[in-house]
């Protein structure tokens, strides 16, 4: 991403994610917390309205009176939504596939005629076999759940039938979702344990959201999932039943 696109994009980011510090949005672009620290001062120079809160709970974030034109799609960008938007309505275990088939029917009307005629022949030229996809669906209604937990820092409680076959009640402040090799995951603490835990979400069953704060450590991140370390004890506690 060159510079200037991603000035842009943090603009972008401030607007719509309120508050990010320095070292966020360095792990977001891939770049040093320096070189965000020289974009801040570009666009204060170019008196875009940033606000600077200092201490552990600070960061950078956009004031209100500050708008920006609509911002158009390159083709690149527009290429890259169809592509990943494609991929995920062909695979089994992704929720929300007829919002993504109507999501792009959206920003496709919106393209300038000549990105939309690229995208109608990449959408006619490339094919995502998902035969063989052995993804684990799951409903809408339940990822949804889940999400809405995770934005509102509450508890949600839900059936859950372990591998075993046995089901149990649990209450659970849930701080992320994963992925896996066509399975999705939910991450948190469960308070019949009492411990940090990992759910298969294709095992739960009647999941509600609760009154029950459920905030997530401020030493918790998910990037510390992304070398499957976080399977480990999973995988262990599986070990007796098969």
């Amino acid at each position: 991403m060159n510079r200037t696109d991603r000035l842009m994009a943090t603009v972008l980011l401030l607007r719509s994610r309120r508050k990010l510090t320095a070292r966020q949005l360095a792990g977001i672009f891939e770049v040093s917390v320096r070189t965000i620290y020289r974009d801040i001062d570009s666009l204060c120079q170019a008196h875009v309205p940033i606000a600077v809160e200092l201490g552990p709970e600070g960061g950078y974030s956009l004031l209100d009176t500050y708008s920006l034109p609509p911002v158009m799609f390159t083709l690149d960008e527009a290429l890259a939504l169809f592509l990943s938007g494609s991929f995920t309505a062909a695979r089994r275990g992704m929720p929300f596939k007829d919002a993504v088939k109507t999501a792009l029917i959206k920003i496709e009307d919106i393209l300038p005629e000549e990105s939309r005629v690229s995208v109608r022949l990449a959408k006619e030229s490339i094919l995502f076999d998902a035969v063989r996809d052995t993804g684990v669906p799951i409903p809408d209604e339940l990822f949804r759940t889940v999400n809405q937990a995770i934005v509102k820092k509450c508890c949600i409680e839900f059936d859950y039938q372990s591998f075993k076959g046995q089901q149990t009640h649990r209450e659970v402040a849930p701080y992320g979702m994963i992925y896996d090799e066509g399975v999705w995951y939910l991450m948190g603490h469960c308070h019949l344990r009492e411990s940090q835990r990992t759910f298969r979400l294709d095992r739960v069953r009647n999941i509600a959201l609760t009154e029950r704060p459920g905030p997530i450590p401020k030493d918790f991140s998910m990037d510390q999932m992304r070398d499957r370390a976080w399977a480990k004890g999973f995988m262990e506690r599986m070990k007796p039943y098969g």
